[in-house]
């Protein structure tokens, strides 16, 4: 069994992440969007710029998780304000963060990683008193549907996401963090 490491993601490492969204986009992706929608996808939201812009904004927390071995980067988890006020399923005026990205290389799924990128998410934002963490997936993304509805994420909408020149259906999720957790 493989040991990974998870840490604050910081500037220079805008291309590693990119490289990470670009291989998980595509290993997620391929055969559920189309070749040319997934390619304009991934050169235009999975670029060294984009993350590092990221990186540059003070209230996205990007957490890097490596593998000890070689310590290459194998996943890592973004988590923003959610734009729009929007709560999916909450009320409005409530404190609310989105899982922007969540990405593992498939190599690595089914250990427990993603589930420590998302309690660190969940740390977070607690500690910046949110009361709500949200996320979008898409409607065909079986494995991360289910990932989301064991951790306790209840579907509460549906939406929609545009990649290339079509929109494909998505749902939108929501855990309420606002309880102190048990145990």
């Amino acid at each position: 069994m493989s040991t990974f490491d998870i840490r604050r993601a910081r500037p220079g490492d805008e291309r590693c992440l990119s490289f990470l969204g670009q291989a998980t986009m595509l290993q997620t992706y391929a055969g559920i969007i189309s070749a040319q929608n997934l390619n304009d996808l991934i050169e235009t939201e999975q670029t060294r710029e984009d993350y590092r812009a990221l990186l540059d904004d003070p209230n996205v927390s990007i957490w890097l998780a490596e593998i000890e071995r070689g310590q290459a980067a194998v996943g890592y988890l973004a988590l923003a304000p959610r734009l729009g006020g929007e709560t999916t399923g909450g009320e409005r005026g409530k404190a609310v963060l989105e899982i922007k990205r969540l990405h593992v290389l498939h190599r690595f799924h089914r250990n427990g990683l993603g589930k420590r990128l998302v309690n660190e998410a969940i740390k977070e934002a607690r500690l910046r008193k949110a009361d709500r963490v949200v996320l979008v997936v898409n409607a065909l993304n079986h494995e991360a549907i289910e990932f989301y509805r064991t951790y306790g994420f209840l579907k509460t909408g549906d939406t929609s996401y545009r990649a290339g020149d079509m929109d494909y259906p998505c749902y939108l999720f929501s855990l309420d963090i606002g309880r102190p957790a048990i145990g």
